[in-house]
């Protein structure tokens, strides 16, 4: 049976339109008929007086240096690593980048305590006043996309194991985090069983540190709307910890 195959994202946390559709040239620069293609075509014109430079590598440096500060302004502080990653780009080819969107003021460079390598914020970084975020994330969403930055910014690991034998799973086929407020607080394997109408949680972990009460409560009502959004009946929560029975308890409170 499929798993739950489409992801909602709410609050401030949100998916960026698909990378396929900002990979390309033109994605990046918008139509071929007017305005940034425009612009381009004339800096291109200037460009290429300068010798040893190719029609080619100016577009790959131009490209580059657009999708790196695209990934700056979803990512608001990152390392060069983050940064290449997010478009999935060489970080050799990055870094030169990089450096020019520094010089520009797209970039800011900086520390992080804690990070052992150098970040870079993006101008338009600001910190939100508070985060009221409550959802279940894909594990494809950019909060946890790079792994190494998970676990850098929320000391969360986090590993898809639908590729794993059942037997050596740690925490399930299919497992998606819980973001409530700025932490990654808990954890969930899900399944929608269409032929009982039900969302069955297969599995619940809390995350060191969160309080589970709290959890509990907000995750009880995230899963309550999953479960609408896919056309299902009830909850299940299956496999009986004690977060788990929180979970299960705040589900069926009253009014909930």
């Amino acid at each position: 049976m499929a798993r739950c195959g489409v992801f909602r994202v709410r609050g401030l946390v949100r998916c960026p339109e698909p990378r396929s559709k900002r990979t390309s040239a033109a994605a990046c620069w918008g139509s071929r008929t007017g305005g940034p293609i425009s612009r381009a075509r004339t800096i291109w014109r200037s460009a290429s007086s300068h010798p040893g430079i190719t029609r080619g590598k100016w577009i790959a440096k131009t490209r580059n240096a657009k999708l790196l500060g695209l990934a700056g302004r979803a990512l608001g502080i990152a390392t060069a690593v983050d940064l290449a990653d997010y478009y999935r780009m060489p970080v050799r080819e990055a870094r030169p980048r990089l450096a020019e969107l520094v010089e520009a003021g797209d970039l800011r460079a900086t520390r992080v305590e804690g990070w052992g390598a150098p970040a870079y914020m993006h101008r338009e970084a600001r910190v939100p006043r508070s985060i009221d975020a409550a959802t279940l994330l894909s594990p494809f969403d950019p909060v946890v996309w790079y792994r190494p930055r998970a676990q850098r910014l929320f000391q969360f690991e986090y590993r898809i194991e639908i590729f794993v034998p059942q037997l050596q799973r740690k925490w399930g086929y299919y497992v998606l985090p819980f973001l409530l407020g700025e932490r990654l607080v808990a954890r969930v394997d899900l399944k929608a069983d269409r032929g009982a109408r039900r969302l069955r949680v297969l599995a619940a972990y809390l995350e060191p540190g969160a309080d589970s009460g709290t959890v509990a409560q907000a995750l009880a009502a995230e899963l309550a709307t999953w479960a609408g959004w896919l056309d299902l009946d009830s909850v299940a929560v299956e496999r009986r910890s004690s977060f788990a029975r929180e979970v299960t308890a705040a589900a069926r409170a009253p009014g909930d």
